[in-house]
């Protein structure tokens, strides 16, 4: 394409097509070296969502953010995590064997953050999330809590949330470890007060949380979501547990509108079943989620919901267990029809 060609076309189109090809660096990278004006379209979306996975990685951003201080305003998606992405250095050092976390500028149009780490410890991310003033959403998986204060620190280190899932998240086993220490104390003194602010939030999704979700419900008490619009419970092998549940559930009825409870068809019919016998109306509920297996837990837990008038969409997911495709396809055909007992005569 001709220079004369590309000056002819406004910026916003270059745009549109530089977010198009988000995900095709190859793409983005070419559209860089053609002009000035693809140039910026380009970078916008190559450096809209960034990783840091290795004490190295902020070393590289911040010689980056050095050279074209721009790049400090275009990030958008922020991911942390333990895990090493191939062998780009030598000898890689992980973010939790830092004792002193690396220092970043702030990045004040990050929206959304991830943060992937297993045993990176809290003092980290508080003092890392604190970096992003503006931070809608938030995603944390794979973490180990010691405490409620644990919790509540690094979630007062954020602004209003507006989205927050839990994936994976549990009570650490050994949270004092020489190495946690050091770095508790190199980052911010014990008992130090974090404000919490949880008021804001209109998604909340709890998935393989596991029985020992007490604590993370507890911060729901402190700080009460009352527009929360959005509640999603799935765990196929560690759910939360069901008093904890109904509890939560208990709380933010009244401005739910879209909610899924997704059980363990093997073990969890029964207390599903009776969590909904026990909770309150829903006078905004639009959309209820829910598991269908062979028993037509369904069927119960529709029939213990008081009342819902606002309820239009039932979503029904189904899960197989086996480990073979015949028996598979047994099983799907059992729960069909026992569900939809019409189903059989079409056949």
């Amino acid at each position: 394409m001709r220079f004369s060609a590309v000056s002819q076309i406004p910026l916003e189109i270059w745009n549109e097509i530089a977010a198009h090809n988000v995900h095709d660096r190859p793409s983005l990278c070419a559209m860089a070296v053609v002009s000035t004006t693809l140039h910026f379209a380009a970078i916008e979306q190559l450096f809209s969502a960034i990783c840091f996975s290795c004490v190295q990685d902020i070393s590289w951003w911040n010689t980056m953010v050095g050279r074209t201080p721009r790049l400090q305003t275009i990030v958008r998606l922020v991911t942390f995590t333990d895990y090493l992405r191939g062998e780009r250095t030598q000898s890689p050092k992980r973010l939790r064997e830092a004792v002193v976390p690396p220092q970043m500028l702030p990045m004040p149009n990050v929206r959304f953050v991830q943060w992937d780490a297993f045993s990176i410890h809290i003092s980290m991310a508080v003092q890392h999330l604190a970096l992003f003033p503006n931070m809608k959403e938030l995603h944390l998986s794979n973490m180990n809590f010691s405490s409620l204060d644990d919790i509540a620190r690094l979630l007062g280190a954020c602004g209003p949330l507006t989205v927050l899932s839990f994936y994976h998240t549990d009570r650490a086993e050994d949270s004092d470890s020489d190495s946690d220490l050091e770095i508790a104390r190199a980052v911010q003194p014990a008992n130090t007060p974090c404000p919490l602010d949880l008021t804001a939030l209109e998604e909340l999704t709890f998935m393989e949380c596991g029985p020992q979700d007490v604590f993370l419900f507890g911060l729901m008490e402190n700080s009460w979501p009352a527009c929360l619009k959005s509640l999603t419970f799935d765990g196929e092998d560690y759910r939360c547990s069901g008093p904890e549940m109904e509890k939560l559930v208990r709380l933010v009825a009244s401005s739910l509108v879209n909610l899924a409870v997704y059980s363990d068809p093997e073990h969890d019919e029964h207390e599903v079943t009776e969590m909904f016998k026990h909770l309150p109306t829903f006078p905004t509920l639009n959309t209820l989620s829910i598991s269908l297996n062979a028993g037509n837990q369904a069927k119960s837990v529709l029939t213990a919901l008081k009342s819902a008038p606002l309820l239009s969409v039932i979503n029904l997911q189904i899960v197989l267990l086996a480990e073979d495709e015949d028996t598979d396809r047994d099983c799907f055909r059992e729960i069909i029809y026992s569900a939809f007992p019409w189903a059989s005569a079409s056949q």
